[in-house]
């Protein structure tokens, strides 16, 4: 059998087989004690291993398995092998990949002094991959605190030695973090003191590191070590838990430095008073009360569903704790609205309720436009519900969309300016047909309140004037979309205080932890302050309404005859010859149907594995880069992918998959296409089919998903605002198309945040597991692996699912890079960028030259 296998290990053609043999030994180690391993093999064995393991030029994965089953062997010498591979290694081409897996083999197995000083050592050379140094600080993960974190602080303070990448230095805040945290799990003191020492390292990031990335990062690290602070003094007496809690106090102090800075930007500030927000619910008293009732009754919910809560549930849990409790849930997910009955009960909430609104008809009719989603309700907008509501910080258009008053996501304030009430909450204020005067927005800033104290009638007159003038005064709310204004929308709130009598003001919350003052934040001073100076009510006349006239169309004499002749006129054709025309056709296309369904069912069960992918944005490329994953693995694939062509990509064992175009008649994409394909797929043997969802009509989108292809797994890359002729009209529009692509009971992946919760609460539905990829996941790739690949879009979406999908390994395949074919239309315009930059390197050379050709002639 060992000779078989070195046969394998030497000359097989696929490095998976080469693999697949050493894991073999490497399963038959971990079988023997370790005094027994070194005479498992021969000593020609052994020679071949540590050649596999030397050769740099030798496959990744042969590579890093051949060092796996050394150290099995000679567990005594095997950091000295892993050293020496390190030091001898050429630095050059994928020799990366080897190294980064050097270094968590290292802090798998060796978290010990020696281990440390080997990290020390590599530290201290400095990789010139990001990549690896990346892996050599998470390799510290398993080591001791004592050990780990001297390393870790001359990374990220030491001014000599500090990293300049910023992947790095979160590598080791986050790689700090977790130590910290496993150190506040214990009893001694000494484990407070190190967890104290890191928070102050982090807040010494978050005020002076540059990075904005970095300091993100330390600051939602800070706020989670002192939550867990708090866990472990829950019983604690009041007084003596306010003693114990310097991580909480430091938290609190280093946030409000970030507030009252006024050069910090508004994106930094707005995070500051969410990490604030998340740590205070934490403090509240009687903050689990509101927990329980969360995590039992209003979590299950779907949006738009209201559950009531007795009084008797509430125990001493007051109003204002459980909206706040809510609003901090609200930062990744649905808002919450809540509503008092005269019996003391309250009802919550989840997500919004749309209905028909007076604006919204106002808004069609005048501007009628041919190319409108077919189908859908252009009449309906949000209605807003309760005294207390907790907007979403999410859920926000990333592009503007034809409905006005929107969540519109503005670029410097990372959100859509939740604290500043929508539109529609004022038209609720002011509407003559409810009894509210007043609703409160609770937001990680503070408290927002809406006051109107008009009459009934000139609560009308304001009414009917706003929802006239609904897009002009909607566009005043998203100033700073473009990167000015910063001050954000003071016009805004002056106009509906001035001209429709909605005063508009902002307070913090009343209770604050260790009863301190809330914090200034000059952002907030002009849009509110001056704000609530503008409180003359002008008796202005409404808006002369302009009214369409529908003209009625008649036809002409000739045409109706025409039209009934058609229609009624039974010659040449008796009844029955009718009926038996229209059965046999009616038979026809149905039986036609059914075998082609038919077909397309038994071709998929012949397949392996599906994967489907869709989105709005990045899909052919992501489609291109899921084939390359699973051509590198050794599968054989099948992948029919859009972008600028219809085509789809084929490969067996060859090194280059072959791309060959789809016929489309005419030019017309059908989603017949998608069963041909399944049939080439099948008739091709593929081991796993890949393919791009190309429909945009939710029918087709569910007949694809539900009943044809029914994938294994599929990736939604994001819900950016497109198609909304087809699929909107509004930004919320897009995501409840795309839920239809979730597969039933499956897995699903995806990179989108902003309309996340909408994915969410249909993958609950259809039982679905759905995996997200977070910011920190796509800015942690570091850009000598972006640089590898010629698609750098949706990158950890595919990293993430390999791993997931247990491929083990997967983002550190060289292969994927060098197997992902491009599309002509990148192809072309990468092209173009090399002549740019060839014509630019040239003139710059010319002006160069300019004074020596001066001086000479």
């Amino acid at each position: 059998m060992e000779q078989r296998l070195n046969q394998i290990i030497r000359n097989a053609d696929s490095w998976q087989l080469r693999v697949a043999a050493l894991k073999f030994y490497i399963h038959l180690c971990s079988l023997l004690p370790v005094s027994e391993r070194e005479n498992l093999l021969s000593p020609d064995t052994i020679k071949l291993i540590v050649q596999l393991a030397q050769n740099g030029r030798e496959e990744t994965w042969v590579q890093n398995e051949s060092l796996r089953l050394l150290i099995d062997i000679y567990p005594g010498e095997a950091l000295d092998i892993l050293e020496t591979r390190l030091t001898t290694s050429n630095q050059t081409g994928d020799d990366l990949f080897v190294r980064a897996a050097v270094v968590r083999l290292i802090g798998e197995r060796f978290g010990n002094e020696q281990g440390a000083a080997v990290i020390e050592r590599l530290i201290s050379r400095r990789d010139p991959s990001d990549h690896v140094r990346v892996e050599t600080i998470r390799a510290l993960t398993g080591f001791s605190f004592e050990l780990a974190s001297p390393l870790i602080f001359r990374i990220t303070t030491n001014d000599r030695l500090r990293d300049g990448c910023e992947q790095v230095r979160v590598a080791g805040v986050e790689t700090l973090s977790d130590l910290a945290a496993k150190a506040l799990k214990g009893a001694s003191g000494n484990e407070n003191r190190q967890a104290l020492e890191t928070g102050r390292l982090f807040a010494q990031l978050i005020l002076t590191d540059k990075s904005l990335f970095v300091r993100r990062v330390a600051l939602e690290e800070l706020v989670d070590l002192a939550k867990t602070e708090v866990s472990f003094a829950e019983n604690l007496s009041e007084e003596l838990a306010k003693e114990n809690l310097p991580l909480s106090q430091l938290c609190f102090e280093t946030t409000k430095k970030v507030l009252e800075r006024n050069e910090e930007a508004l994106s930094f500030r707005r995070r500051a008073w969410w990490a604030r927000e998340q740590l205070a619910i934490v403090l509240m008293p009687s903050a689990d009360v509101a927990r329980k009732l969360f995590e039992n009754k209003i979590s299950r919910l779907y949006e738009g569903e209201r559950y009531k809560i007795k009084p008797s549930e509430l125990s001493n849990c007051s109003v204002e704790t459980l909206i706040r409790y809510l609003s901090a849930q609200a930062s990744d997910d649905f808002g919450y609205f809540i509503k008092r009955t005269n019996r003391g009960s309250i009802i919550v909430q989840r997500g919004e309720r749309w209905g028909t609104s007076f604006w919204r008809i106002l808004h069609e009719l005048r501007n009628p436009a041919p190319d409108k989603r077919k189908g859908a309700l252009h009449i309906i907008s949000r209605r807003p519900f309760g005294d207390f509501r907790a907007p979403s910080e999410i859920l926000a258009e990333l592009a503007k969309t034809r409905v006005p008053g929107e969540p519109l996501y503005i670029e410097i304030e990372n959100g859509w300016r939740p604290f500043v009430p929508l539109l529609t909450d004022y038209l609720d204020v002011l509407s003559p047909f409810s009894p509210r005067r007043t609703a409160k927005l609770s937001t990680a800033l503070g408290v927002t309140e809406l006051n109107c104290e008009l009459n009934w009638w000139a609560r009308l007159k304001s009414w009917v004037k706003l929802s006239w003038n609904f897009e002009k005064i909607a566009e005043l709310r998203n100033v700073g979309f473009d990167g000015r204004n910063p001050e954000g929308p003071v016009e805004f709130v002056q106009t509906l205080a001035a001209d429709y009598g909605v005063q508009c003001s902002y307070s913090p919350y009343s209770w604050q932890p260790f009863d301190e003052e809330a914090p200034e934040d000059s952002s907030l001073d002009k849009l509110f302050f001056e704000g609530q100076k503008a409180n003359s009510v002008e008796d202005s006349k409404l808006a002369p309404a302009t009214f369409y006239s529908f003209q009625a169309f008649t036809f002409a004499p000739f045409l109706w005859e025409q039209l009934k002749s058609f229609v009624l006129n039974l010659s040449e054709n008796t009844i029955a010859q009718l009926w038996l025309f229209f059965i046999l056709f009616a038979l026809i296309f149905m039986g036609r149907q059914i075998l082609a369904f038919y077909r397309i069912k038994r071709a998929l069960r012949k397949i392996p594995l599906i994967l489907g992918g869709w989105g709005t944005r990045g899909k052919s490329g992501t489609e291109r880069k899921k084939a390359a994953l699973f051509h590198a693995l050794g599968y054989e694939i099948f992948s029919k992918t859009t972008g600028c062509e219809a085509m789809f990509l084929h490969s067996v064992n060859e090194p280059r998959a072959s791309e060959i175009f789809l016929y489309r008649p005419y030019d017309k994409a059908t989603i017949w296409e998608m069963g041909y394909t399944a049939e080439l797929a099948a008739r091709l043997n593929a081991e796993v089919y890949l393919w791009e969802c190309m429909a945009l009509n939710p029918r087709f989108v569910r007949l694809l998903q539900r009943q044809w292809m029914q994938d294994d797994v599929s990736t939604i890359t994001n819900t950016y605002p497109d198609h909304e002729d087809i699929q909107g009209p509004a930004g919320m529009d897009i995501p409840r198309v795309m839920t239809q692509f979730l597969p039933r009971g499956k897995t699903a992946y995806t990179s989108e945040d902003q309309m996340l919760p909408i994915l969410r609460d249909e993958a609950r539905k259809q039982k679905t597991e759905l995996y997200e990829v977070s910011w920190r996941d796509y800015l942690m790739i570091t850009n000598d692996i972006l640089d590898r690949h010629p698609y750098k879009i949706h990158q950890c979406l595919l990293m993430n699912a390999a791993v997931l999908m247990t491929v083990g390994g997967a983002p550190d395949l060289p292969d994927i890079a060098m197997r992902t074919i491009r599309e002509r239309g990148l192809s072309q315009s990468l092209i173009i960028e090399r002549i740019a930059r060839l014509a630019r390197r040239c003139f710059q050379k010319s002006l160069s030259l300019m004074p020596m050709l001066t001086n000479t002639f």
